[in-house]
């Protein structure tokens, strides 16, 4: 880095989560949350930066992931969490997966995607260069239970999101999507909880068919 540069000022918390892509004509967008919010700004800067994709939307909140994407033309993609609420315990909370969208340089989408009231805990995005997409989340189990990964789909920039889909990534932990320039989606998690912990891969073709896991490696963390 030949410079620094201060792309926002007066954060009063130690932000969170924070991600960064950059477009062909090297403009940086960086996306960080703090105090329950999250915002955006570009270096150069653009005029109304930090932006707010939430659009004002209260306890907002990134997973320590990858959720900030780009593609080839410049399409920024995201994923973020909305709280709706939280459980008379206080220890479980209910989200919703919200998806936003912008061309690089322009505004946040006012309409973005959301998918309703699910428990997360992690969240993974992956764009490919012609817009593709892959969410994967994990969610407990309402009334207890292991963990279990879901996961959204489109086929390109500007479509829509598939419906919600179970993973067939049982006993998964840590994970990481990918998703190539075929739209071929590649989901490889670490698995803990059985006999058979250890590293394991799953793919899903772009007809939307899912693949058999196979073990990669003894057990490790992704």
């Amino acid at each position: 880095m030949h410079r620094r540069v201060t792309i926002a000022e007066g954060v009063d918390d130690l932000p969170w989560s924070p991600d960064v892509v950059v477009s062909r004509v090297g403009t940086a967008t960086a996306a960080w949350g703090f105090a329950d919010v999250i915002r955006t700004a570009d270096d150069p800067l653009t005029p109304g930066d930090p932006q707010d994709p939430a659009h004002g939307a209260q306890e907002t909140y990134f997973e320590p992931e990858d959720d900030l994407a780009i593609d080839a033309a410049d399409v920024q993609t995201m994923v973020f969490q909305k709280t709706r609420r939280v459980t008379k315990n206080g220890l479980e909370v209910i989200s919703d997966l919200v998806l936003s969208d912008r061309l690089a340089g322009d505004e946040w989408s006012t309409s973005p995607a959301e998918v309703p009231e699910r428990i997360m805990w992690r969240s993974d995005l992956a764009v490919n260069a012609s817009g593709a997409a892959a969410v994967v989340w994990s969610e407990s189990a309402r009334g207890g239970g292991a963990e279990r990964l879901y996961g959204t789909f489109r086929r390109g920039s500007g479509t829509g999101w598939s419906a919600p889909e179970r993973v067939p990534a049982p006993h998964a932990f840590s994970f990481d999507v990918g998703i190539d320039d075929g739209g071929r989606v590649l989901l490889v998690y670490d698995r803990i909880y059985d006999n058979q912990a250890g590293v394991w891969a799953v793919r899903r073709s772009p007809a939307g068919e899912w693949g058999e896991p196979q073990a990669q490696t003894p057990s490790c963390s992704v």
